[in-house]
């Protein structure tokens, strides 16, 4: 089943702007939209000039290769006849990267989990991320027709693992506000998509699709969302959004962006206690 977290953040963005007229965070979500899932996206037409590519150069590693395409059961890896730009597909997550050239297909491994990533960072906290498996790594080394990968530490991103899920996810240092991007495998996905359901069942006037459901799934697993007995309360990067389960009843704040931090502890702090507190604008809005 594919799952389309730009018509997520579409829909989330609409019921935003109800909730107050303002655009500020539907903004955000807007540019997140626009990069998220979907094979044949709008990333590549960030590189769309016309380069020649005699031979290809990886590391100290020369090929007369000029065509690079690999392909398995769960990746693929292909690159765009007039402008060289080189896509890594990740079938099952469906999520990618679009890079320049193949000496931009640099593997980041968090040193603290072990986790290795393909990274493509546009700046200002968005950027596009797939997951390096073992799989994927022989694909690259095929695609590239070397025996050794470029690999450095992880930098600029930090991998966090959801003490409830167990799922693993990746913030850019300075926009956690902004939420993260997922690192799943099939035991994650399953985790992810059972929590999604309980959002559907907890929460059916609110939450009316699958797509919706998984989106403020992820949102949770990544810290900046919580359910509460009467809906779901979510911290942006300068707000902060209840939901009422009824669909109606529902509230925002907007703070200066320097704030969030304040904001963030807070939020950390009630996260064990009664949720009442969370689900009142005074109580924020007192801060």
């Amino acid at each position: 089943m594919k799952v389309c977290f730009g018509n997520s953040c579409r829909n989330l963005m609409e019921r935003e702007q109800r909730v107050t007229g303002n655009t500020d965070f539907a903004d955000i979500l807007s540019q997140k939209a626009r990069t998220s899932s979907g094979k044949a996206g709008t990333a590549a037409d960030l590189f769309r000039t016309k380069t020649e590519i005699p031979y290809l150069t990886y590391g100290n590693y020369s090929s007369k290769r000029s065509n690079i395409n690999a392909e398995t059961e769960n990746y693929e890896i292909s690159q765009d006849k007039e402008s060289g730009t080189i896509t890594v597909y990740d079938k099952k997550a469906e999520t990618k990267i679009v890079v320049r050239s193949a000496e931009d297909l640099v593997v980041q491994k968090d040193m603290e989990t072990g986790t290795k990533v393909l990274i493509r960072d546009f700046g200002n906290g968005f950027y596009t991320v797939v997951r390096v498996t073992d799989e994927l790594e022989g694909a690259l080394k095929q695609a590239l027709d070397t025996d050794v990968l470029r690999e450095k530490e992880l930098t600029g991103f930090k991998i966090h693992t959801d003490q409830k899920t167990g799922i693993r996810y990746i913030t850019a240092n300075g926009y956690e506000g902004r939420g993260g991007l997922l690192l799943m495998d099939d035991t994650g996905r399953a985790k992810l998509m059972n929590l999604a359901e309980k959002y559907m069942s907890q929460y059916p006037q609110l939450v009316d699709s699958i797509d919706e459901a998984i989106m403020f799934a992820a949102f949770e697993v990544c810290g900046i969302a919580r359910r509460t007995e009467n809906g779901i309360v979510s911290l942006g990067p300068n707000s902060l959004s209840f939901y009422h389960k009824n669909g109606i009843d529902s509230w925002k704040i907007l703070f200066d962006e320097k704030k969030y931090e304040l904001f963030r502890q807070i939020w950390d702090r009630k996260k064990n206690d009664a949720a009442a507190d969370v689900e009142r604008k005074e109580y924020w809005e007192a801060r």
